[in-house]
């Protein structure tokens, strides 16, 4: 997930000039009793290439208020109204995140290559569920940039965590950080 933080670092440093501190906070395998408490603005995700998946992404109405407001050169409001405008800034925002990331797998040739499409942005307002059964593992990340402190997550589904997370051997190695380290040492080991 290391690649995941690095372009979104990188990409919003690059939209708004300040650059985010963004750390994992947790992971979670997800159940039928696994829930995002709103209000909340979603992001769907579809995944192609070497795998049909699902992703989504879950921010805050205020760090998406406060993201919108900084790209476009205005002082952070941390409004809690979420508007359109917003919901466009914050889907161009994760667009070219997750551009990124497909750049920089599509250079790697011992990885799934993966394209993203955000599929839709809605605000889920705080009477409203959010449906997670059709995701698997979820990564709530922590998110700091000037006095802004706030939080996101990234859900993927199982044919995404399948095809990113290395199951050949115990080390359970994800291909944004590790996975080529880990092919080494199961061939390695399948060698010996």
């Amino acid at each position: 997930m290391k690649l995941f933080v690095d372009e979104a670092v990188g990409t919003i440093e690059a939209l708004i000039g300040q650059a985010p501190a963004i750390s994992l906070k947790e992971e979670q395998e997800l159940s039928i009793l696994s829930n995002i408490i709103p209000p909340i603005v979603l992001l769907k995700i579809s995944v192609s290439g070497d795998v049909s998946a699902s992703v989504m992404v879950a921010l805050t109405p205020n760090l998406v208020t406060s993201l919108a407001d900084m790209m476009l050169g205005e002082e952070d409001s941390s409004r809690e109204d979420v508007t359109n405008d917003d919901l466009d800034a914050i889907k161009e925002i994760v667009s070219n995140i997750f551009g990124a990331i497909s750049n920089s797998l599509s250079a790697q040739k011992e990885i799934p290559i993966l394209s993203f499409n955000v599929e839709g942005v809605e605000y889920i307002g705080e009477n409203k569920e959010v449906s997670l059964e059709k995701y698997s593992k979820m990564f709530v990340y922590n998110f700091q940039i000037a006095d802004i402190k706030s939080f996101f997550m990234f859900v993927i589904d199982s044919k995404l965590e399948e095809s990113i997370f290395c199951t050949c051997c115990s080390l359970s190695c994800s291909i944004f950080s590790f996975y080529s380290y880990c092919a080494i040492f199961c061939v390695y080991v399948s060698l010996s």
